[in-house]
């Protein structure tokens, strides 16, 4: 019986990642490659102070409303252009991120 590898994305997945890669690139062009996301500080635990995480280059382009919430991922209004260090800060403490802006529950959409 001959057996055929399983596809590591569907064709309709490929071809929405080639769109975005257009949009985020339409983005980069538009706003510039700095970190939408700010200067996020972070506090330290023993109360003396704040340190910086953003490192300012945007290397990524995060969903404010995420796929999973319902949101679009070639949608230019629904991408903040973030720092690797933001965008991880982000998706770890999403009550925060929500109170920022920087990340929308699906009732909260349009």
């Amino acid at each position: 019986m001959k057996r055929t590898p399983l596809r590591r994305k569907s064709k309709r997945r490929e071809a929405e990642d080639e769109v975005r890669r257009e949009v985020l690139a339409a983005l980069v062009e538009e706003r510039g490659s700095g970190c939408e996301a700010g200067v996020l500080r972070i506090a330290k635990g023993d109360g003396g102070g704040s340190i910086l995480i953003c490192t300012g280059t945007a290397v990524d382009g995060h969903e404010v409303l995420t796929r999973g919430r319902g949101g679009s991922a070639t949608d230019p209004a629904n991408i903040l252009l973030v720092c690797r260090e933001c965008h991880t800060w982000i998706h770890d403490n999403p009550q925060a991120a929500e109170a920022h802006g920087l990340l929308m529950n699906s009732w909260e959409a349009k």
